[in-house]
């Protein structure tokens, strides 16, 4: 199972799809988070192979923050907060073109080290 959906960890999908009717028979919850691939756990997996630590993460959901964080990432700042509230940067016309801008908010944050860009319904 693939998808490019990065707001759900894989064990939220694969709840989802036993949920709909899907089988795992016999399967551990290893084996079968090993048949799901996502864009967040793809991401925090390539994030933590190539020694990124600090990203800037856009994203309107916890699912790519969970991912991070279980893969060892956990110094990153992100739109939304881990129980997935907005931050107070981005809760005003900052993602509009109003002062501050992205620019501003990222040199304020000196040691991200690469940003992300998850599904953010926001923008």
């Amino acid at each position: 199972f693939i998808t490019n959906n990065s707001n759900k960890r894989r064990a939220d999908f694969l709840s989802e799809l036993e949920s709909k009717g899907i089988e795992f028979t016999g399967r551990t919850e290893d084996e079968k988070l090993g048949m799901m691939i996502s864009a967040s756990y793809t991401t925090a997996n390539y994030l933590q192979s190539q020694g990124l630590r600090h990203p800037f993460v856009i994203t309107s959901d916890t699912g790519l923050l969970e991912e991070l964080r279980l893969a060892g990432v956990t110094q990153y700042f992100a739109t939304v907060d881990d129980q997935g509230a907005t931050h107070p940067h981005f809760r005003t016309e900052s993602m509009r073109a109003v002062e501050p801008d992205i620019a501003d908010i990222i040199q304020a944050h000196a040691e991200v080290d690469s940003i992300v860009m998850g599904w953010d319904v926001g923008l």
